[in-house]
């Protein structure tokens, strides 16, 4: 593993920090205290995040997630909806350039959830996962969070603390992990530097 050179990685994730805290969602509310600091590592690593919530018993969000779209996927998205025929070649066109845009940003997700979970042990059901979101968004939530509409209360709130807890274990970790750029010099793209 690389040799973090500066006194304090605190340091290096302040301006994305200062950007993240001038968020505000369509209601005006600024990213939720508890998901924050996961906003502030995946978009120190490159991830484009567009939606978060830490995740609250006495709602139905299953639980902490993270939505992340690649920034060219906004206007294909919007072609395709206003194609509205499901079936016309226009529509298909349009999403799949979206599905197809938003690769790379699923690829990078997944290669810092492999490099996480390769030497931690945690329940299965408590893995973090990416799942497809409205096909050119991804998701970071944890696998088993969509059992807690079904649970009752107590166990609702068990199960969002061992995810914020996952969630947690895992912004941790990308606040330690070191940024090296790729072979074609982009920023924010990760590679081993073991």
């Amino acid at each position: 593993m690389a040799v973090i050179i500066e006194d304090s990685m605190e340091d290096v994730f302040m301006p994305v920090r200062k950007e993240v805290l001038g968020l505000k969602d369509k209601l005006g509310r600024a990213i939720d205290p508890g998901i924050l600091e996961l906003v502030v590592a995946l978009r120190f690593h490159g991830v484009h995040t567009i939606s978060s919530c830490e995740g609250h018993a006495d709602r139905t969000t299953s639980g902490p997630y993270v939505m992340f779209e690649a920034p060219e996927t906004h206007d294909f998205r919007r072609r395709y909806r206003e194609a509205k025929d499901k079936k016309s070649t226009e529509y298909r066109h349009w999403h799949n350039k979206a599905v197809q845009a938003n690769v790379p940003e699923v690829r990078r997700v997944l290669g810092l959830l492999a490099d996480f979970y390769e030497h931690r042990l945690s329940p299965n059901d408590q893995h973090i996962i990416v799942r497809s979101f409205d096909a050119s968004v991804g998701e970071l939530i944890c696998q088993g969070a969509e059992i807690a509409r079904i649970l009752p209360a107590a166990e609702r709130e068990l199960l969002l603390q061992k995810n914020r807890a996952e969630m947690q274990a895992f912004t941790d970790y990308l606040k330690l992990r070191p940024l090296t750029p790729s072979a074609d010099g982009r920023e924010g793209v990760l590679q081993r530097s073991d």
